[in-house]
Formats: structure tokens, sequence, C-alpha cells
């Protein structure tokens, strides 16, 4: 082998070989590498809220001046959005409600018990539908809350519970169905989306999410990567999926994405990416996207309607019995 590597032919393949390690050890050393093995949960969700979560306020730059109609760009569709609750026991606050949905008076939390998650709601209706992600609403018990920020703390702390009614809800387990939710509850939104048709969006144009990612409200913004073919399962759950490049981490899930003007297309369902590894540690996001449910709102509306109509219906017959 020695005397190969004294021939042209070896000093050749020789000399290819050092700069192919010195290539390799460059690109761990400073590029990385992809990391294939799985993340756990608890890991995925520490790095999205690690790095993407600086990036939430560093995408809405440049929208300071800018407006949607006469309101500001910056909190305009969180202003269409409420915070969910989400876990396996009742909670504890108690509170009036103004509908026949009772607010939540129950027991209060232990330190023993699971952790209380959280979500986003999408207000659509003045009288209290929303739309959200369905794996938000697979819980035993699910709240719709006011919430207050503590002038201590600055931590945000929940002043009223109005349990969540699941109008429609679709699972994961079924590719055709959207990972998406319509719930109603007793809290009235101070402003809500026009359900209206949405535009039909190209790679590239602008889009702004919101939500209580990690439990704090924050707006993001981005570009539309990729929109899917139109979805009609037998179900009547027609959809369609946008891709696109705006962060959002853990409790932004149901939140809004719109339009630049303030066009509701639908609700984030889950946020994907690659680790890359360096040698001596630290990681980065690779090939960031965020998945969007797009309903058809021609479905959604008759779901509503047909609701309304069933609650009255139940309310006559409630009088009729009194």
């Amino acid at each position: 082998m020695p005397a190969f590597f004294r021939t042209t032919r070896g000093k050749i393949v020789g000399w290819l070989l050092v700069v192919g390690a010195l290539a390799g050890l460059t690109q761990l050393l400073f590029l990385g590498w992809i990391s294939h093995h799985p993340l756990s949960a608890e890991e995925y969700q520490q790095t999205g809220w690690e790095i993407l979560t600086p990036r939430k306020s560093a995408s809405m730059k440049g929208w300071e001046s800018r407006q949607i109609g006469e309101k500001s760009a910056l909190s305009y569709a969180l202003d269409r959005t409420r915070i969910i609750l989400m876990c396996e026991f009742p909670l504890s606050i108690s509170s009036e409600s103004s509908s026949g949905e009772d607010s939540g008076n129950t027991e209060a939390d232990s330190p023993d018990r699971p952790p209380i998650g959280n979500g986003t709601a999408t207000a659509i209706t003045s009288d209290g539908y929303f739309l959200t992600a369905a794996h938000v609403v697979d819980f035993d018990h699910v709240y719709l809350t006011e919430v207050a920020q503590d002038d201590y703390t600055q931590e945000l702390e929940a002043t009223t519970l109005h349990p969540v009614r699941v109008i429609w809800k679709g699972t994961l387990k079924d590719p055709n169905l959207p990972d998406m939710a319509l719930i109603h509850s007793a809290l009235r939104p101070d402003k809500h989306f026009s359900l209206l048709r949405p535009p039909v969006l190209s790679p590239g144009a602008e889009v702004v999410t919101a939500g209580y990612g990690g439990g704090k409200p924050a707006q993001s913004s981005g570009a539309i990567l990729h929109r899917g073919g139109f979805k009609k399962p037998i179900s009547g759950a027609h959809h369609v999926v946008y891709l696109s490049d705006a962060p959002i981490i853990a409790g932004d899930s149901g939140g809004p994405l719109m339009t630049a003007n303030g066009e509701l297309l639908g609700v984030n369902v889950s946020s994907h990416f690659g680790i890359m590894r360096y040698l001596f540690g630290g990681r980065k996001l690779t090939n960031h996207r965020t998945r969007t449910v797009c309903p058809d709102t021609d479905w959604i509306r008759k779901l509503i309607l047909k609701d309304r109509a069933e609650q009255k219906e139940d309310q006559r017959q409630e009088v009729a019995i009194r």
C-alpha cells in the first residue's frame, strides 16, 4: 500500500483523502451536521422555544408603522385570539357566565397533578365561536379564558374560565381530516375575523400569525412557502394546507394565519424543523416551516348555523319543561 502512494496516481488519491478529511473536519467544527436521530418531545419543544421565540419579535420589525384598516398591524391578529387552557382535571377559578354555559368553579389544582397546557383560539363570530387545532381540545377539560398581567411578576394570570363545547373536531389519526376544531364558549370576543372565502396565496406572499406560545401573547410574520391541493374528504371537512416560514412554538397551535390585509387564511396546527448540531455543542434549526389548515368557510358557516339552531331548540324545550 505505501508503494502505491509513491506513484502519481497514489499521490493524487492521497491528496484527495487529505482534502476530504479536512473538509469533513471543517464541516464538524464550523458547519455542523444534520441530526438524524429522533428528538424527544421535550427536546423538540425546548429547541423550538429557544430558537424560534426570538425570531417572533424579529420577524415583526418593519411592521411598527403598518396598519390594517385603522388599526395597528402589530396587534390586529392577536386582538382576535384567546388563550385556551387544557388539562386532565378541572380547574379552580370561579367566574360568572352570561349564558347557559357555566364558567369553571371547581377545586384547585395541586402540585402533584399534571401540568396545565395552553393553546390558542381564533375568534370567527361575536357570539363565541372559535377555530383552533384539534389536538388542543383533545383533553378531558378545556377552557377559554380571559387573562390579566400581574403587575409584580409580569406573568399572565387567568381571571375567568369558560368551558369549551366542541362542535366539530378532526383527528391526527385520519390523514384526510384536518387537525382543526370548531368550538363554542360563553366567552364573547371583542373582535373577531370575518368568515369570508380566503384569497389564494402564492409562495412569497406575506402572512402574519398570532398566539400564546409559551403562555405569552405574540405575533410573528413570514412568507408562504407552499400551498397544497384542495382536500375534499367525505365528511365535508374540505380544506387546504399552507406551509409558511412564520415562526410559531408550542402554545401557538390554533392561532390564526392571516394576510397582510387582515384576511383570515386558517389556523396554525404545527411547526416542523430539522436540527443541525456542532462538534463542540450548540445547534440550530434547519428547514423550518409552519403548517396551517385553511378550511372551507361555507362548510364552517353551515356548522355554526346548525349548532345555533340546535341550541335554540334546546333552550325552547328547556323553557317548555319549566
